[in-house]
């Protein structure tokens, strides 16, 4: 299931479920574009219930509190929660690869996450 959110409060509710991806980046990057269009198609060939959430918008006080303690400020980024724990962090974007090579690349970190 993937959701889309620019409501920092959001960020906190769905750490909390029993296993969650959180896509954090900003409104006005490119890569975090292009990640989540990425990300958006490798979770819609996804037969498992894993839930993505995006999080594209400008850092407000729900935001940055969740950055403070989760990722230290750092965009974009991929969490992986079990339970509300952060058990994976992804910092960064890819490069100038095709699209096809950064669905795979995503598709190869969310599948190595333990269920």
């Amino acid at each position: 299931m993937l959701v889309e959110s620019s409501d920092g409060s959001d960020l906190w509710r769905f750490a909390q479920l029993d296993r969650s991806f959180v896509f954090v980046g900003l409104s006005n990057c490119k890569a975090c574009t292009a990640m989540k269009e990425a990300l958006a198609i490798t979770f819609k060939e996804r037969s498992e219930p894993d839930l993505l959430m995006f999080h594209l918008a400008d850092p407000d006080e729900d935001t940055s509190a969740f950055l403070n303690e989760y990722l230290a400020g750092k965009f974009p980024q991929l969490l992986y929660f079990v339970g509300g724990e952060r058990k994976r962090r992804w910092i960064g974007f890819f490069g100038r690869e095709d699209f096809d090579t950064k669905v795979r690349s995503l598709t190869e970190i969310i599948d190595s996450c333990d269920a």
